[in-house]
């Protein structure tokens, strides 16, 4: 058994939540390491910031995130890669992280 299969590390790649003209919550994160906003894939929609956050337990740190709250983005039809807006995690749906 490899020791560096359970490391788990800061990755350094695109992340960010911000609320849509929706008032919903979306998340972007970066497909692999040191990945931009271009090879992005969205979540989403949650009800708050909170359950967008709480998503990022389902992923590798992506290293830092940022915040938009200002909705004043439009609401995703696909993500910046190109694929379809994932659904929230089952267990993240009405579910607030603090």
């Amino acid at each position: 058994m490899k020791f560096e299969k359970y490391i788990t590390e800061s990755t350094q790649r695109h992340c960010e939540i911000y609320k849509a003209k929706n008032k919903k919550w979306y998340i972007e994160i970066g497909t692999r390491e040191y990945a931009d906003e271009r090879d992005s894939i969205t979540y989403g929609p949650f009800k708050s910031e909170d359950d967008a956050y709480g998503e990022l337990q389902y992923h590798s740190n992506p290293g830092g995130y940022g915040v938009d709250e200002s909705g004043r983005r439009p609401v995703p039809k696909k993500s910046p890669n190109g694929a379809p807006v994932q659904k929230p995690s089952k267990d993240q749906r009405g579910w607030g992280y603090r």
